[in-house]
């Protein structure tokens, strides 16, 4: 779904979520953005298909032939934790054409080696995943999940917990999850991270202080890794962000992208 008519901002949920996410961002869009929200692969509304095609490379595949097929440019990647491993694969592609990509920005994003998080480890393991996905109530597992996700889980809303346990209300929806999470690590990731010092556009990395699902030390990393980069705690928050501590983030994410706009003459190399 389309909000706005100007620059193409592009934003991309995390594991278990769907563009529900992203509903305090995209209500406060500015003129002169657009941004763009739907469900990856095999959450919410997006199709769920039967096969072996839900890595990070296909879901980034998706958007890089998105942007391609409605010949977007000066493009911002906006990617929440799984998201954020996306838009990285996806950047890491788009620069190979100048002009496509302007800008990115990672939110407590899934992008360096580390401990696979419980609820993943469950939902990948080929016996345990289907039985806890199958009989545990998919509103009572998720509201375990976000617990997790949320420095305070008492900002955790009943609407967030209704949009995503309809992911798991299915047979097809556990099985996209099911499949995402026994390949949401991709096979190359060390070859992947030694790639992301070719990033040459502004990112901004955006952390919440207390994540307990992917350590703020990650996101200090990250910064070390890109080089154009800022990084961004966001204090007494956990892994989500934009849904904890909406207000300063949009506040940050719509700074940085006014940023990137008075900068965007400034020449930029493509990567070939």
């Amino acid at each position: 779904m389309r909000y706005g008519r100007g620059r193409p901002v592009i934003v991309l949920h995390g594991f278990g979520q769907t563009s529900y996410s992203w509903r305090h961002l995209v209500s406060q869009t500015p003129e002169e953005l657009a941004f763009y929200a739907f469900d990856l692969r095999g959450w919410g509304n997006s199709d769920k298909p039967r096969d072996e095609h839900y890595a990070l490379r296909d879901q980034a595949g998706d958007i890089c032939a998105f942007v391609r097929e409605f010949g977007l440019r000066d493009v911002t990647l906006i990617g929440h934790s799984m998201g954020g491993g996306i838009a990285l694969l996806a950047a890491l592609d788009l620069l190979k054409h100048a002009g496509v990509l302007r800008s990115l920005v990672l939110i407590d994003g899934l992008a360096l080696p580390q401990r696979i998080p419980w609820f993943i480890w469950i939902a990948r393991n080929p016996l345990l995943g289907p039985l806890v996905l199958r009989y545990l109530p998919p509103r009572l597992l998720i509201r375990i999940i976000l617990h997790q996700a949320f420095h305070d889980p008492c900002k955790i809303e009943d609407k967030a917990i209704e949009a995503y346990a309809l992911n798991v209300d299915s047979p097809e929806g556990r099985y996209a999850l099911h499949m995402t999470a026994k390949q949401i690590i991709p096979d190359d990731l060390q070859q992947i991270v030694a790639r992301y010092k070719n990033i040459n556009v502004p990112t901004l990395i955006v952390w919440g202080n207390n994540d307990k699902i992917i350590p703020f030390e990650k996101g200090e990393k990250l910064k070390a890794t890109i080089p154009n980069s800022r990084l961004l705690p966001i204090d007494e928050c956990g892994h989500i962000p934009h849904e904890e501590k909406p207000e300063a983030v949009i506040s940050v994410i719509h700074a940085f992208l006014r940023e990137a706009t008075e900068h965007a003459s400034c020449p930029r190399v493509s990567i070939s």
